[in-house]
């Protein structure tokens, strides 16, 4: 096995990574199938109505996610999207207060591990801001640098705070989420 899906990887792509590795049980994918996949994808998406679209210029000239290219990791489903959305809800303050409260210990292994988790979780909504900041943060911890930390962590903090502004936006436009 020498593939490899870097995260926030494309779900296309994985299941087409996945498929050629399966035993020839006539089960692996071809581009045929993988056209067919992302068509019936592109056909389940709602009418132009319907669809969330990102904020205006006017809203937001630099909104902390990237909403096209979040949608899009979400195979262009809004309902999926407002499922990711909601996890990252769900989670959010309660790690960030996990952050706080090792750089109050001075643990700088658990801030690496903490800020790495949420750049994952970043990286995977498309909210390059607060990765980048969830990255210097993890870096700061890796390297027991911990000078700056508080400021880098008040960046981060208000990186989630945007996001979390954005996603209630985005899925107050969703229907039935």
């Amino acid at each position: 096995m020498d593939d490899y899906v870097s995260k926030p990887f494309d779900a296309l792509q994985l299941i087409t990574m996945i498929s050629n590795m399966l035993p020839d049980t006539g089960l692996q994918a071809d581009s045929k199938t993988v056209n067919a996949t992302a068509e019936q994808s592109a056909a389940e998406l709602p009418t132009p109505g319907n669809t969330p679209a990102a904020p205006s210029p006017e809203e937001d000239q630099n909104p902390p996610i990237e909403w096209s290219s979040f949608l899009h990791r979400c195979l262009d489903k809004p309902t999926l999207a407002a499922k990711v959305m909601g996890k990252f809800e769900e989670k959010a303050h309660a790690d960030v207060e996990q952050i706080h409260i090792s750089i109050q210990a001075g643990d700088a292994d658990r801030i690496a591990l903490l800020a790495h988790a949420m750049k994952g979780a970043a990286a995977n909504l498309s909210a390059e801001s607060l990765r980048l900041a969830a990255a210097t943060l993890e870096q700061m911890g890796r390297t027991n640098t911990l000078d700056d930390v508080t400021h880098q962590f008040n960046m981060l903090q208000e990186e989630v705070e945007r996001c979390l502004v954005q996603i209630a936006q985005e899925k107050a436009k969703i229907p039935n989420t």
